[in-house]
This record gives C-alpha cells, structure tokens and sequence, in this order.
C-alpha cells in the first residue's frame, strides 16, 4: 500500500522534474518555467549542480569514449558560432502591471507575436496564456486580487507553479515569490492569494484543473 504523502508526492516530483531539466528532457513548457524558478531561487540552483556533476561523474566514468571525425570539433565550434549570431540582440517583454520578471521569462514573453495582456476569467482572477511550440502542457498566467480563493479542486495531470509576485498559500503550506509549487491527482485544495497583495503566478499543466464538490458546475464554464 502507498502511505506517501502529498508533501512527499511534491517533493519527488520536485526533483524528478530538476534532474529531467538537467539531462534536457523537459519539454519547451515545463523547461522555461525550471528554469525560470532557478534563476530566482538559490537552493534550486544548488540542487542543479548536484546532478549536473552527477551527470558528469557517470560520463566519465560510465561511458566509454567514441572516436570522431577530424571535423567534429569545427562543426560543434560553427554551429555554437550561428547560435551566438542570432541571439546577440535577444527581443525582451513588458509584462503586464511592469512586473519585473526573470530573464529566461523576458526573452521568451518578448518572442510572443500578440501584446500581452491581462483577461478578464472571473472575479478577482486575471490570465493570460503563452503560445508555445508545446503539445504536452499549457502555459499561461495568473493574476489573482488579495484575499481571493479558488474552489477547491484537483488535477488531471501534472500542475506546476511558479510564484512571480506575492503570495499565496492552501492545505499544504504557504508559498512566496521564486516557489515552485507541484500538484497532480494526489492533491485537492483551495489555494488563497496573499490578503495584501495578492498573487502573480505562472502555471504549466497538462490539463486543466478539475472543481470538487459544490464547485464542480464551474468545470462547465471555467478552463483553467
């Protein structure tokens, strides 16, 4: 029988997600926003260099060597060249309110081809979505008023949360800017925003969240 807890679900799913970002086997969506929570949040960053040298131990000691073509060395260099080249004057973003948010977040808000702005969902709850090359998982942002609360709900699949300003906090602990928060069908709750000043936030998931309860006619009117 399974006795592991949602915190423990969370905290696996925490580092799964690290050590997948790591080794480069994230998809677009979940990858920018690793690595946004990286950029803001110095033990993330502590743990990335755990397995970056754990990958570079099993490489070295694990792996034996293959041999290359004479020109293997001026292809890497050329093409690293070519990349260089066409990021040298990187498109950077405004973000709605003049937020100030991570660079791997500007860079890729800033590549958006539509102006990014606040939607009206329900009250008290702003979004708006990221259109990336990413079929597995969705993107977008929240915006949340102080004091407001989601009904409680669930998850289909895999919700990831980044907080980019305030706070907010539900059943299992109280989170604030640069926290990385992870839920899945383990979990149902009702998360609050900060009562002074609210909640911005950042959500990838592969489907959208599922009402319980008395609140279950909203699934028939609200995607979030």
């Amino acid at each position: 029988m399974n006795t592991a807890t949602a915190d423990t679900l969370s905290d696996d799913l925490y580092h799964s997600l690290l050590l997948d970002y790591a080794t480069g086997r994230l998809g677009e969506a979940k990858n920018l926003i690793i690595a946004t929570h990286i950029s803001m949040s110095r033990n993330a960053r502590r743990y990335l260099e755990h397995y970056e040298s754990l990958g570079g131990h099993v490489l070295e000691q694990d792996c034996a060597p293959i041999s290359l073509s004479d020109s293997a060395l001026d292809s890497i260099l050329e093409k690293i060249d070519t990349l260089e080249s066409e990021n040298t004057d990187p498109q950077t973003a405004v973000f709605p309110g003049d937020l100030n948010v991570p660079a791997p977040l500007q860079e890729c808000l800033g590549a958006q081809r539509r102006p990014l702005n606040w939607k009206f969902m329900y009250p008290g709850f702003k979004t708006f979505k990221v259109d990336l090359d990413c079929k597995e998982a969705h993107t977008r942002f929240l915006k949340v008023a102080p004091a407001k609360r989601t009904p409680h709900h669930t998850h289909g699949g895999l919700e990831i949360t980044l907080i980019l300003d305030g706070a907010y906090e539900d059943e299992f602990g109280r989170y604030r800017r640069g926290d990385l928060i992870i839920r899945d069908e383990n979990h149902t709750h009702s998360p609050q925003s900060c009562p002074q000043n609210g909640c911005v936030c950042m959500v990838v998931s592969d489907t959208p969240i599922k009402f319980t309860g008395l609140s279950k006619l909203l699934n028939f009117f609200v995607r979030i």
